[in-house]
């Protein structure tokens, strides 16, 4: 028999009829004709397939480790054809440009500390009607040191509620930028006593929704923290918390970081703007 056709299908999985063993199915696929990609590390590649349009892959690690590190402006996508549900952390390198579609699908990781971490070039998109895809992580979603821009959905899957003194577990960042961020849509979430986006470097927000959710009055989540020297314009897009009097705010600014608003609106019950920068400029609509 040849493999190839000879499957059988039970519950949506796969089963070869000689094996009984479960067919692995790609996670992810990019266009055989992309410019950035590293054919020397593709052919190492032993986890994948093709046809004559598509490589495809079984792990998204593995799509993102053929993309050139000599890309420049040749961008690589990957596009996403299942939700994906991991324990591997993404790396990706200086001198990559890569972007990863995530077509309505969810990639849902377990992994301590950090899940991406971008020293390259990352675009994050969803090309479906939907706009429901989603990046979680029990931890730090991404860090950027390097050019992101983000268009998706992007949280903390876990709630941290534990209790020690009084208190909460610290503070768990959906998104560390120590880069140049840009974000262009979807929402960045963080929960109970986490911060949506830990800014050191440059955020611009043009659209999108920034939400600091908290639960009971112990709880502070703040949408953007912006700190050291950071600069922070916003052009548009809105920041949501629903934090008690005091518990939580949408922006936070110390140090010498410096806060822009062109538009854009912060709503919500607790405050909207704390402020300990000397440089601070609020053009946008605060209610």
């Amino acid at each position: 028999l040849d493999i190839n056709i000879s499957q059988i299908t039970e519950n949506e999985v796969q089963y070869d009829v000689l094996t009984l063993q479960p067919v692995q199915e790609a996670v992810a696929k990019i266009l055989k004709t992309s410019e950035g990609l590293n054919l020397i590390d593709l052919v190492e590649n032993e986890d994948y397939t093709q046809d004559d349009e598509y490589y495809y892959f079984y792990m998204l690690e593995d799509a993102v480790s053929v993309c050139s590190v000599a890309a420049e402006e040749n961008v690589t996508k990957i596009e996403i054809l299942k939700d994906i549900t991991t324990q591997n952390n993404i790396e990706i390198i200086e001198g990559q440009n890569i972007e990863i579609d995530l077509n309505e699908k969810q990639i849902n990781a377990y992994v301590a500390d950090v899940f991406i971490n971008n020293n390259g070039t990352l675009k994050l998109t969803d090309s479906s009607a939907s706009q429901l895809g989603k990046i979680t992580n029990m931890d730090t979603v991404i860090i950027n040191n390097g050019k992101l821009d983000t268009q998706v959905n992007i949280k903390n899957m876990e709630i941290y509620y534990v209790e020690r003194a009084s208190t909460y577990e610290p503070y768990k960042n959906t998104i560390t930028n120590n880069g140049e961020l840009t974000v262009n849509g979807g929402t960045i979430e963080a929960q109970c006593a986490g911060i949506a986006i830990v800014n050191t470097n440059k955020l611009i927000v043009n659209d999108g929704t920034i939400n600091a959710l908290n639960l009971g009055s112990k709880t502070e989540s703040i949408g953007i923290f912006n700190k050291e020297a950071a600069t922070c314009i916003i052009n548009g897009g809105k920041l949501y918390n629903n934090g008690e009097t005091y518990q939580g705010m949408s922006i936070r600014n110390i140090d010498t970081a410096s806060l822009k608003m062109n538009g854009g609106s912060i709503t919500g019950t607790a405050m909207g703007i704390s402020n300990k920068s000397t440089r601070l400029s609020e053009d946008g609509i605060i209610d």
